[in-house]
């Protein structure tokens, strides 16, 4: 085929005609998404934004941090 077999064909249809067909989501795709969102949210809420959902950390203070040799100038 070549680039103008379809031209009469799309001179004959409407404007509404040449827009593609709209695709549906189905509705157990939407229930999956609300349901993630949700479980995402009540992790925030329970262990905090700074951790993030899924991270396991100890309430308490963070250990000492390792101490840093001085600096030698050249």
């Amino acid at each position: 085929m070549f680039a103008g077999a379809n031209t009469e064909r799309r001179e004959r249809m409407s404007e509404d005609d040449r827009r593609p067909p709209r695709k549906t989501v189905p509705w157990w795709q939407i229930a999956t998404l609300v349901v993630t969102v949700a479980r995402f949210a009540v992790d925030l809420v329970r262990k905090g934004w700074e951790q993030g959902p899924g991270v396991i950390r100890p309430r308490g203070p963070l250990p000492p941090a390792a101490p840093v040799p001085p600096r030698v100038s050249a």
